[in-house]
């Protein structure tokens, strides 16, 4: 079996958690006898071999490459959102590859970039489609139906005008994937994919077959340490999160960077406390959770999933999170963690302060922790995935 897996970018163009879970799938995929070709946007035309796998680096017709768009202005996102709604020009240099490898099976996964019209090229071929649903890239041109400091309640005219093609097309793909229920419900909800003859939640992988990375166990008579990880952004909920923290009396530790430097740099100036320390970057995982006791995601958008979530059980550490999105799907209250309402800060501060109070709990929860990242290892996703090509196959 030959999967032509399509996604907006690849290694090493990592930004996020979608070319880190593409990647993974199409390396457990490689393990397992069947023969991955992965397709992503560059900025320039190049094929290259990664860890064994084949990729296809292409630049795609439209103004710029999509990792570029931060440089430009305004008017030229929108045009560039406007040929990305539905950008016939890809059709040569995909057919052109489509003909060349022949596969069995088009998985697609984020297609910034490439447009959803590149649904249409595998059903013109007589190719099953299976799509893995990543983020809100099909309803919303910034993927994350976020606006004015709160998630949308639906879409906004502009939207729905950017998004009509990708709805349209959608009744191309033979099987939707969805990382969590969440997101995957959302989008039939709202009448995509019409004509899947099966759907599934499938959720990311993390790196390694048994999902664990080590326990993570809190310093004997030292200060519980809580933990953000991810980008510095309002969506994140980042500054409701330093508010609580620079009121109360444990400690913070702050891993990642914003897209606009002038807003880290304020977050540093306003929120600076001996309790609060902005770590920046860093790309070794167990350089971040080794160094917190609790995580804490205070999302106010709706995630599509919550990898940081599965990472920090890996280490066997506890999380607490907002009920946003995905998030809840992914906690077992007071079991692996807690879940609080994001609406309310309050709450956020309380039950931060019950953890203060029974740093016990951390060290008991540890074990669980590490179980339920098992449920994530990549074979066992990797198997999922199997399952779903095998059944487009058998239709």
């Amino acid at each position: 079996m030959k999967i032509l897996l399509f996604n907006s970018l690849y290694y090493p163009n990592i930004t996020g958690g979608a070319e880190l879970s593409t990647q993974l799938l199409a390396e457990g995929l490689k393990s397992k006898g069947i023969e991955p070709v992965v397709v992503c946007t560059a900025e320039q035309n190049r094929t290259d071999f990664v860890n064994g796998v084949k990729v296809y680096y292409l630049r795609t017709p439209n103004l710029y490459w999509l990792c570029r768009g931060r440089q430009q202005n305004f008017l030229e996102k929108i045009l560039w959102h406007s040929i990305d709604s539905c950008n016939f020009a890809i059709k040569k240099q995909v057919q052109k590859i489509i003909d060349f490898e022949k596969p069995d099976i088009a998985h697609t996964n984020n297609l910034a970039g490439f447009s959803v019209y590149l649904w249409k090229l595998p059903k013109k071929n007589r190719l099953p489609i299976v799509h893995t649903i990543r983020d809100l890239y099909l309803l919303c041109p910034r993927s994350n139906m976020f606006k004015h400091g709160q998630p949308c309640r639906r879409q906004c005219l502009g939207c729905k005008l950017f998004s009509f093609p990708r709805k349209a097309l959608s009744r191309y793909v033979d099987a939707a994937v969805g990382i969590s229920r969440f997101i995957l419900d959302f989008h039939l909800r709202g009448g995509y994919f019409p004509k899947a003859a099966a759907t599934s939640v499938i959720p990311n992988p993390l790196p390694g077959n048994n999902g664990a990375a080590g326990e993570r166990k809190p310093s004997k008579g030292a200060r519980l340490r809580f933990g953000f990880v991810g980008l510095l952004s309002e969506h994140k909920g980042i500054e409701i999160l330093l508010q609580q923290f620079s009121r109360l009396d444990a400690d913070l530790v702050v891993f990642g960077k914003s897209l606009v430097p002038d807003y880290e740099r304020q977050l540093e100036l306003t929120y600076r406390r001996p309790n609060i320390l902005f770590k920046g970057w860093e790309s070794d995982i167990a350089k971040i959770y080794r160094d917190m006791d609790v995580l804490v995601v205070p999302s106010l958008w709706n995630e599509a999933f919550g990898r940081v979530v599965i990472e920090a059980f890996s280490f066997g550490i506890p999380v607490i999170c907002s009920n946003k999105g995905a998030l809840p799907e992914l906690i077992e209250q007071g079991i692996t963690g807690w879940v609080y309402d994001s609406d309310n800060a309050a709450q956020l501060r309380k039950t931060v302060e019950y953890v203060i109070n029974k740093p016990e709990i951390v060290s008991q929860m540890s074990g669980v922790c590490i179980e339920q990242a098992g449920r994530f290892a990549v074979d066992a996703i990797t198997e999922k995935y199997i399952e779903v090509f095998s059944r487009v196959l058998d239709k």
